[in-house]
């Protein structure tokens, strides 16, 4: 199979990464994604407005105990809210229903133009219902076990090829003392916290519902996670290969929670894929292929993080390394590297900036997103061994009424530094879920 190659400019990297040190403190890294979650999450919290009382209880009381009194508060009437707006399901009694339901408007704009990255539009809409049955807890209530059981609807706007699709929704959560075992529908895989060139945000419009099996487990400092994805089953019928992801996510955080002001992460990511072609009548090729990523993120923690679940300023470095162990190739790039340095800031409570600088070497991961890969994974003639780009991403969150209801809008221009061009993408996000 004869490939086109393109002749790559060589530009440092250490250029792109003394330019993203410079830009940095007057622009969070990794992206939250929290909006494309069937469930409510929180972005923030104005804690609850303290009662008359309380400035009678300040009196007499010498500055230091005010400024310790305070602190005390605040945590009272933050946590208090929380509470109220996060349910704990091992609060529930066995039988009780606790139902969800939402929806998510999503138009999402991408100007890319090139033959390795023609880019996408994703316009439609996502309606879900589901409801989550307590079967029963242990007597301390720190085991549960909870079945959910519901659908969710797809309509994505294209003219007369528009198509429904429905999704059923069942999933089986067992929460013991050592970890939580999901079994059925796993959560987003926006949700699963790898770096985008490794799984791409654009999958929560095109495929919003995974199944497989998932275990979690998080202490003080470790946070581990590890999942199956069913993708897509065999048909020797009509010649549907098999389709299996596995990824598994290791992170150690060095401090406690909200115990320093400065806290580091250090992080491990895996994600296999494999395309399987057993039992057909002709042979179908293979796939299996690896990627393995590397890094640290260096982020703020003050205890005032509570009030917004992004820290005020974060770095997050990280190494990639990528392995197609298929017998043939589907694609020119047997193995690849690539790095990436993303650095920002949370504006404000509802603002958020990031820069990112990126190169790649041979690196291409089926799942990533497009602008990252080494190669166009749809129509692989169409490859370019090195990529250096450099992005910037402006995301502003609106919550109207209430933080069920939220409107975000994202503005994520990208300049190619090989090509010596201009891409973009533009999004605009409407959601309620309870």
């Amino acid at each position: 199979m004869n490939f086109r190659r393109a002749q790559p400019k060589p530009i440092s990297l250490a250029i792109v990464c003394l330019f993203a040190f410079i830009v940095a403190p007057s622009v969070n890294a990794q992206i939250n994604n929290d909006i494309f979650s069937l469930t409510p999450k929180r972005y923030y919290s104005f804690g609850k407005k303290k009662p008359q009382y309380y400035d009678s209880m300040l009196q007499g009381v010498d500055s230091a105990n005010i400024k310790q009194l305070d602190s005390v508060m605040n945590e009272y009437f933050i946590a208090k809210e929380n509470e109220e707006f996060e349910e704990s399901e091992l609060d529930m009694l066995p039988g009780l229903r606790n139902p969800h339901w939402g929806f998510l408007h999503y138009n999402k704009d991408n100007e890319y133009l090139q033959r390795i990255n023609p880019g996408e539009t994703f316009f439609g809409n996502q309606l879900w219902a589901f409801n989550t049955f307590a079967l029963g807890h242990s007597d301390d209530f720190k085991e549960s076990i909870s079945l959910s059981l519901g659908g969710l609807v797809k309509y994505d706007f294209g003219g007369y090829e528009s198509k429904m699709r429905f999704s059923p929704i069942m999933q089986i959560k067992l929460q013991t003392k050592k970890g939580t075992l999901i079994a059925g529908n796993l959560i987003s895989q926006t949700q699963h916290k790898l770096p985008e060139p490794m799984i791409n945000y654009d999958l929560a419009f095109k495929r919003p519902v995974e199944y497989g099996t998932q275990v979690f487990k998080k202490t003080k400092h470790w946070d581990t996670e590890a999942w199956l994805d069913w993708r897509q089953m065999l048909d020797t019928q009509t010649f549907r290969q098999e389709i299996i992801s596995f990824g598994t996510r290791i992170e150690y955080q060095l401090f406690e929670s909200h115990k320093h002001a400065v806290n580091a992460k250090m992080q491990g990511y895996l994600m296999l894929l494999h395309r399987g072609g057993e039992g057909f009548r002709y042979f179908l090729p293979l796939m299996n292929r690896g990627t393995y990523s590397t890094g640290f993120t260096l982020y703020s923690d003050r205890k005032e993080a509570k009030y917004c679940n992004i820290p005020k300023f974060s770095l997050n470095v990280w190494a990639f390394y990528q392995k197609d162990f298929s017998p043939k190739l589907s694609q020119p790039m047997r193995e690849g590297t690539a790095m990436m340095v993303n650095l920002g800031i949370r504006l404000n409570r509802n603002q958020q900036l990031i820069f990112t600088g990126y190169q790649a070497n041979k690196f291409t991961t089926p799942l990533g997103a497009p602008f990252y890969q080494c190669v166009n994974e749809t129509n692989p003639i169409y490859f370019n061994p090195v990529r250096k780009i450099v992005a910037a991403r402006f995301i502003q969150r609106f919550h109207l009424v209430s933080q069920r209801f939220q409107l975000e809008s994202r503005l994520e221009p990208i300049y190619d530094l090989d090509d010596r061009y201009l891409l973009y993408s533009l999004g605009l996000y409407l959601k309620y879920a309870m």
